[in-house]
């Protein structure tokens, strides 16, 4: 095959090329997916992790499916600076857990789920020293104030065999349990 050939196949492939997206275009119509201006709805979409990022590639929500027999399923939000400052997560072995970081990255508030016991806990800032909690279990209903310097300071329960008492803790250790 000489040069003159190869040119001459070259061209005529190169014109069916032209003339077949020619007719695509014009027979066939933009995809829902690349329509202009327009939101693209699905009804159904299975996936096991999905990331959505703004605009610079920062993450701002990360849901996750897990696997296995303790894989973990959930949801993380992220701040400006990539940092999770909220996550909702399950697993077949802690149960459910709500938990959200403030400035400083310490937890703010811990909900937590299972079933052996259900509590809140909320946390001081910027330190992340535990406040409040309130928690119960099928044994145990209580509600825990604690101090500045992370001891416990008062403490409210009732237990299934013990009478409910209320425990006062002051600042050099010593404490008064007040009992019905």
């Amino acid at each position: 095959m000489n040069s003159k050939q190869k040119l001459g196949y070259t061209i005529l492939g190169a014109a069916i090329m032209i003339v077949g997206m020619g007719i695509g275009a014009i027979v066939s119509p933009n995809l829902i997916a690349q329509s202009d201006g327009e939101w693209n709805h699905f009804d159904h979409v299975t996936c096991r992790s999905l990331t959505v990022a703004d605009g610079n590639g920062l993450l701002g929500v990360r849901l996750v499916a897990g696997d296995g027999d303790h894989g973990a399923n959930g949801m993380c939000i992220f701040d400006k600076s990539g940092e999770v400052v909220v996550a909702l997560l399950w697993t077949d072995v802690t149960g459910s857990m709500l938990a959200t970081t403030n400035n400083t990255k310490t937890f703010g508030i811990l909900l937590t789920s299972n079933d052996e016991r259900n509590s809140v806990e909320v946390y001081s800032p910027p330190e992340g020293d535990k406040g409040v909690g309130l928690f119960c279990s099928k044994s145990e209903r209580g509600v825990q104030i604690d101090g500045y310097a992370g001891k416990e300071e008062i403490r409210l329960q009732t237990a299934e065999n013990i009478d409910p008492f209320i425990a006062i803790e002051d600042r050099a250790g010593r404490v008064q349990v007040i009992r019905r």
